[in-house]
């Protein structure tokens, strides 16, 4: 009779442990189920962005090249004066694009208000106009329309992006990131994030302040 007892307490015994031991086996293989599913959604939706950048951007390369081929019957040689303001611009001049060559006279977006940047650079503030819809911001002079001289920004580090009377910044993969306002937390890479007069914008520890609209 004791025998009998005990035989049965081991066996609840053991089946209290086997029940254990499955609520373990469930547990891990519905955190398996949901790791696999985070991960499946975060890569969907990382597409998704990433196709929706390009689109965008394909979308502005096309208008760029369709304005670029029409004629401007209003460009002229430059002056002198222009000539002087493009070699050494300081602060109320406008700093030129390389890839604006054809013509030094600055431009007004759609909008008919100015747009530009303002920056430090050599101890003078300065002020770049924004006269295209895609403007590169980097290192490498050939490749962006405003150069900068500073080995902690990317070669194409960011893009100023216009789009139906709308401005965002959007970070090219950098490797020290892009930041607005200070935060100290990196807008993500390849994603438009919208920006407004007075917007600090910062280009690994490069500032630029986005300015929008005539000012006194």
């Amino acid at each position: 009779m004791e025998a009998e007892i005990c035989l049965l307490s081991v066996t609840t015994e053991n089946l209290a442990l086997l029940e254990l031991i499955l609520a373990a086996l469930f547990l891990l293989a519905s955190l398996f189920f949901f790791i696999k599913t985070f991960r499946f959604y975060r890569e969907e939706t990382s597409k998704k962005r990433w196709k929706e950048a390009e689109e965008a951007e394909q979308r502005l390369r096309r208008k760029e090249e369709h304005r670029e081929k029409k004629p401007d019957r209003f460009a002229g040689p430059p002056s002198d004066e222009e000539e002087t303001m493009a070699e050494g611009p300081e602060w109320g001049e406008t700093v030129i694009s390389p890839r604006d060559g054809e013509s030094d006279e600055t431009q007004v977006m759609d909008s008919g208000e100015p747009v530009w940047l303002e920056y430090m650079e050599a101890g003078r503030k300065k002020r770049f106009f924004i006269t295209r819809e895609v403007t590169r911001i980097g290192r490498q002079k050939d490749q962006v329309d405003l150069p900068v001289d500073n080995n902690k920004v990317g070669k194409i580090h960011a893009q100023l992006i216009q789009e139906k009377g709308k401005f965002y910044v959007r970070d090219m993969n950098s490797k020290n990131g892009t930041y607005l306002n200070g935060s100290g937390r990196r807008i993500a890479e390849d994603i438009l994030t919208p920006v407004s007069d007075g917007d600090k914008i910062t280009l690994a520890d490069s500032e630029f302040i986005f300015r929008r609209g005539w000012k006194d």
